[in-house]
Parts: C-alpha cells; sequence; structure tokens
C-alpha cells in the first residue's frame, strides 16, 4: 500500500508573517511618528472571541457595566461603546497553510461591536492605557489546535501522523518537520 505524505507549512509562522505584512497596511498609527508597541495574541479556543455582549442576566458584558459597575472604561458617558484610537485590534484565523481556509476576521479600532468579545478587549484598554506609542495587537487564533503538533517550538523532532483524508478517503501521514529539515517539495509519496 501506498501511503501518500503531505507535508504542511508551519501555519502559526505563516499567520505571524501575514500579520506582519498586513500591520503594513492597518497602521494609520503609523502616521504618528515615533513607535508602535506591537503585541500578538496567539492561542486556541480561548483566544477566540467568547465573551457574550448582550443581555441583561449575569454573564454579559452589558449586565456587569450596568449592573455590577464594571469595565466603565468600555462605554463613554452616553452609554455608547467607546473606540480607541490608539489601539489597532488585527485578528486573523486560519488553517491548513496558504490553501487553507481563512483569513481577516477583524481589522478596526478597538471597540466593542458584535454579539461576542475576547481578550484581546480588555487587554487593549489597559495597554492603550499604560503606554504613551500607539499599540497594535495582532492576534492569531484558531480553535482545535495542540501545542503538541501546530506550535512546536524551534528544535522540535519531527514526528509523523497517519490519518484519512477526508475528501479522498485515502491513508495519508502527516509530518511535521523538525527544525533544521529543509522543506523543498510540498508533497511526496512515501515508499
Amino acid at each position: 500500500m501506498i501511503t501518500e505524505t503531505i507535508m504542511k507549512p508551519k501555519q502559526k509562522f505563516t499567520q505571524i508573517l501575514t500579520l506582519a505584512f498586513l500591520a503594513t497596511f492597518v497602521l494609520p498609527l503609523a502616521a504618528k511618528p515615533g513607535k508602535v508597541k506591537v503585541f500578538i495574541i496567539m492561542g486556541q479556543s480561548n483566544t477566540l472571541e467568547m465573551g457574550k455582549v448582550k443581555g441583561d442576566k449575569e454573564g454579559s458584558l452589558e449586565h456587569a457595566i450596568k449592573n455590577e459597575q464594571l469595565y466603565s472604561f468600555m462605554v463613554d458617558d452616553a452609554g455608547n461603546w467607546t473606540t480607541r484610537q490608539d489601539v489597532r485590534n488585527v485578528h486573523t484565523q486560519g488553517s491548513g497553510g496558504p490553501d487553507g481556509r481563512g483569513g481577516v476576521r477583524r481589522n478596526d479600532w478597538l471597540t466593542v461591536s458584535g454579539g461576542k468579545i475576547g481578550i484581546e478587549t480588555g487587554i487593549g484598554h489597559q495597554l492603550g492605557d499604560a503606554l504613551d506609542e500607539p499599540v497594535l495587537i495582532l492576534k492569531s487564533s484558531i480553535g482545535n489546535r495542540s501545542l503538541g503538533w501546530d506550535l512546536l517550538p524551534p528544535g522540535s523532532p519531527r514526528h509523523e501522523v497517519e490519518t484519512t483524508d477526508k475528501k479522498t478517503g485515502k491513508k495519508i501521514t502527516l509530518v511535521t518537520p523538525a527544525y533544521n529539515d529543509e522543506v523543498r517539495y510540498p508533497s511526496w509519496t512515501k515508499g
């Protein structure tokens, strides 16, 4: 039996490069002379926007602000969500390398919009208050990732996992290259 092996590129490295590239286009902050403080948030489902915004019941941001007098910095005197013109919020999400699904999910000034918020909202407000320089938050997240596969540090050994391709039904071997491996071909037949 021939097993097809696919060597996937380091997904998070690709996402970081994408974020850095996007940063050159999204930084009206750079119009001001000086430095920009860049913060990278990377993770899996714990960094996705899961915080509920609307609602008068415990557990929503609106309830916390109106009933528990928390997070007053997130609303202005009229009760509207504040927008930080000194904190840029860029979030990409994707999987599978260059041909995978994903893209830019958010690219705006830090504010509450939509029905969910993530950890970058609170962190961004605190960083904006604490620093004199403009802030850029680059977030790359996707659920169902593994520190033992997707986010291996430099120097990690190469390892293989056999699985079945969902589209073709063929058995394939996924390979995470070791730190010093040279990747010349995107795929090859193991035999």
